[in-house]
């Protein structure tokens, strides 16, 4: 099962930002957060996952759990709502 969120951020990034974040994840291979900060993007602007954990326990996946992504902050969110991140690759 794969679990993808869409993602709005307060104020939007505005398409000229977005593609400067992810020129800057290529150039440096930092993952996405960083690049954004970066680029000057606000740090208010981060998002909160608790809802990815509600929908991962409202159908019924609890434990271990596979991340794809690098993204610390998506890691340390999910452990802290209980699950147990096996594989953090992407």
């Amino acid at each position: 099962m794969s679990l993808s969120m869409r993602w709005k951020r307060k104020g939007g990034a505005g398409l000229e930002k977005k593609i400067a974040g992810m020129d800057a994840e290529l150039r440096t291979g930092c993952d996405s957060e960083q690049a954004y900060l970066d680029i000057g993007l606000d740090k208010s602007d981060y998002r909160s996952y608790s809802i990815a954990a509600a929908v991962l326990r409202d159908i019924n996946i609890a434990g271990r759990i596979r991340l794809l992504s690098l993204n610390p902050e998506k890691r340390r969110a999910l452990e802290q709502a209980g699950f147990i991140v096996v594989v953090n690759t992407t």
